[in-house]
C-alpha cells in the first residue's frame, strides 16, 4: 500500500477534478442535465440502443449502418445498456473506469525506474497533459483506446526485448486494440516490423493477424450489409466519398506512400527505431544513425518515388473527385450562411 500512494492521489486528483467540472457543468446548462460535448458520444449511444433492443447494428433500428470506427465501444455500450444503467451515464461511467485504469497502468510502467514522488509528478502530468477529464467529458472511447494501447505495447516491448513469453495475453490486446480504434493498427504494425528486424516471423504474423481481426471481420459485415469496407467515418476524414472493399484499403495506403515518395526521410524515421530495437550492434547502429542525419537511403528513395508514381496514378480520379465534392460543399455551408442572413434581416 505504501508503493502504491502516487498512484492513489493521482487517481483522487482525478476523481476530484472530473466532480468539479461536472458540477460547473450543470450550472452551466440551463436545465442543470449534464450532456456530452460531441455528437459522436450521441451516435455511439443511438448505435448501442438499437443493438441491444433491436438486435441491429445501425443508429437507428430500421437499417444497419457503419457509423462507428469503435466496434469495441459500441458493443461496451449495449452491453452495459441491457444490464439496466442509464444510457447517457454509461460512457462516463466507463471513461472513469477507463481513466482509473490508465493511471494504473502508467504508475505500473513507472515504478521500474522513478521514485515515489517523480511518480506522482508524471502521474499528475499525464492527468493534466493528456487531459483525462476532458477526454471522459467526451464520452469517446479515446481513454479507453489510451489504456489498451498502452498494455499492449508494454507487453509488447517486453516480449521483444525477449523479457517476457508472448502469452495470450498479447495477442488478446491486439485484437482490443484495433478494436477499440482503428488507430491501433498502427501500434500493431509497428510491434509487428521490430518482431520481423528480430527474425521472429511466426510470432510478428501473430500479432499482425490478431490485429487485423477486428477490422477485418468488421469491414466484411459491413460488405454484407451493402456498406464501405471502411466504416463510414473513416471515409469522411479520409476526404475519400468513393471508396469500397480492398480498393478503399488500396487508397489509404497510397496516401502513406505518396507521402513517402515527397519526404524520402520519413522512411528512416520509421525504420531507425525499429532497427535500434533488432539487436544490432553499436559499429552498426552508429552508421545507420550517421546515415539518418546526412540523407536518406538510396534505396528509400527510390522505392518511395515508384511508390508515390503508383499512387498517384491510382488516386488521381477519386482525388479530383473528392476535391470537387470538398468544393461543392463549401459553397453549400456558404449559401446557407447568406439565406440565414437574409432570413434574420427580413424578420428584423
Amino acid at each position: 500500500m505504501r508503493r502504491r500512494w502516487p498512484l492513489l492521489l493521482a487517481a483522487l486528483a482525478f476523481v476530484l477534478l472530473l466532480a468539479t467540472a461536472l458540477a460547473g457543468l450543470r450550472r452551466l446548462l440551463p436545465d442543470g442535465d449534464f450532456a456530452y460535448a460531441l455528437d459522436d458520444a450521441y451516435i455511439h449511444l443511438s448505435m448501442a440502443r438499437s443493438l441491444a433492443d433491436h438486435g441491429v447494428f445501425g443508429v437507428t433500428r430500421y437499417a444497419f449502418s457503419a457509423s462507428s470506427s469503435s466496434p469495441l465501444w459500441v458493443l461496451l455500450l449495449a452491453g452495459f445498456w441491457r444490464g439496466g444503467l442509464t444510457l447517457d451515464v454509461i460512457p462516463l461511467l466507463l471513461n472513469l473506469l477507463a481513466a482509473l485504469g490508465l493511471l494504473w497502468a502508467l504508475d505500473r510502467l513507472l515504478a521500474r525506474a522513478l521514485g515515489p514522488l517523480a511518480r506522482l509528478a508524471a502521474l499528475l502530468a499525464a492527468l493534466l497533459v493528456a487531459p483525462l477529464v476532458f477526454l471522459a467529458l467526451t464520452g469517446m472511447e479515446h481513454v479507453l483506446h489510451a489504456l489498451l494501447s498502452l498494455l499492449f505495447l508494454e507487453r509488447a516491448a517486453r516480449v521483444i526485448a525477449r523479457e517476457a513469453k508472448a502469452g495470450p495475453g498479447l495477442f488478446v490486446l491486439a485484437v482490443l486494440c484495433s478494436a477499440a480504434r482503428y488507430e491501433g493498427l498502427f501500434a500493431v504494425g509497428m510491434v509487428g516490423l521490430l518482431l520481423l528486424f528480430g527474425r521472429r516471423w511466426r510470432l510478428a504474423l501473430g500479432v499482425v493477424a490478431a490485429g487485423v481481426a477486428a477490422p477485418l471481420a468488421y469491414g466484411l459485415v459491413n460488405l454484407a450489409h451493402g456498406a464501405y469496407f471502411l466504416p463510414n467515418s473513416i471515409l469522411a476524414k479520409a476526404q475519400h466519398p468513393e471508396g469500397h472493399g480492398i480498393g478503399a484499403l488500396l487508397r489509404f495506403a497510397g496516401l502513406w506512400a505518396n507521402a513517402l515518395r515527397r519526404e524520402p526521410a520519413l522512411g528512416w524515421l520509421v525504420l531507425g527505431p525499429a532497427f535500434a530495437a533488432s539487436g544490432a550492434d553499436a559499429e552498426r547502429l552508429d552508421t545507420f544513425m550517421a546515415e539518418l542525419r546526412q540523407r536518406p537511403h538510396p534505396a528509400v528513395r527510390r522505392a518511395g518515388v515508384a511508390m508515390g508514381r503508383a499512387t498517384e496514378s491510382l488516386l488521381g480520379p477519386d482525388l479530383n473527385l473528392a476535391e470537387s465534392v470538398i468544393s461543392a460543399d463549401n459553397a453549400l455551408d456558404d449559401l446557407t450562411t447568406r439565406i440565414e442572413d437574409e432570413a434574420v434581416t427580413l424578420v428584423a
